[in-house]
């Protein structure tokens, strides 16, 4: 009985550690693609994108503060960003593709984990996981 319980656990374990993991792609190219709460609704996907840009840029415009570091040595540029939208709307892996140093791209990154859920990608009519890429500038008034 004890050998049975021991081989059954050992193939238990096995099968778990060596099973293959299925992971969703990251797509880059949707059918429809994520969108902010309250933009689902618009067809034309020029004004779907159009909506969630100013969401987002409404969003960021309270939410982004200029790093005091930054502003001392008076830089100012582009910070570039990429990030995922995955199947629930949540927002993951986000990164750096760009940063003009000097707690810039620190700050992006800081504001883009406080973003709302947002609708996701769809593909074929499922929800998919979606590369989003962004730019943030900083400018000095």
């Amino acid at each position: 009985m004890k050998k049975s319980f021991v081989i059954l656990v050992c193939f238990i374990f096995c099968h778990m550690a060596f099973g293959q993991v299925h992971i969703d792609p990251i797509l880059v190219d949707v059918e429809v693609k994520p969108t902010w709460v309250g933009c689902e609704n618009e067809t034309d996907p020029m004004k779907r994108d159009q909506c969630l840009q100013k969401n987002i840029a409404e969003f960021f415009k309270d939410f982004i503060m200029y790093p005091e570091k930054a502003r001392k040595k008076k830089i100012e540029g582009e910070v570039i960003v990429q990030f995922v939208v995955e199947k629930d709307g949540s927002i993951t892996n986000i990164q750096i593709i760009h940063d003009i140093g000097d707690g810039c791209g620190d700050e992006v990154v800081r504001a883009i984990q406080h973003l709302p859920k947002l609708i996701p990608g769809m593909d074929n009519g499922q929800p998919v996981r979606v590369l989003y890429k962004a730019p943030f500038h900083f400018k000095l008034k």
